[in-house]
């Protein structure tokens, strides 16, 4: 399934996930219906991820926890909360 179909299986989770789906810019607009009701993503992302949460802090104001990744060295695990559009 399409996360586009999901938005009206799924009104109002706690958290958020995806692994290799998109560009964090392109990430946090598919997930922003539920990350701006309250939920949390976690996203792991490669070793261009600050590069691509610069890239998101161009359209989008959020809280974001890094957790390093236990699967890839120079990978992290993206904790983003309080997900709002600038």
């Amino acid at each position: 399934m399409r996360i586009e179909q999901a938005y009206a299986l799924v009104e109002s989770p706690e958290i958020v996930t995806a692994r290799a789906l998109a560009s964090l810019p392109n990430l946090l607009e598919l997930a922003s219906p539920w990350l701006m009701n309250g939920a949390s993503g976690l996203f792991h992302k490669g070793r261009d991820y600050a590069s691509e949460i610069e890239e998101a802090r161009d359209a989008w104001y959020f809280d974001l926890v890094e957790h390093r990744s236990m699967v890839d060295r120079e990978g992290r695990i993206l904790e983003i909360r309080n997900l709002s559009a600038r």
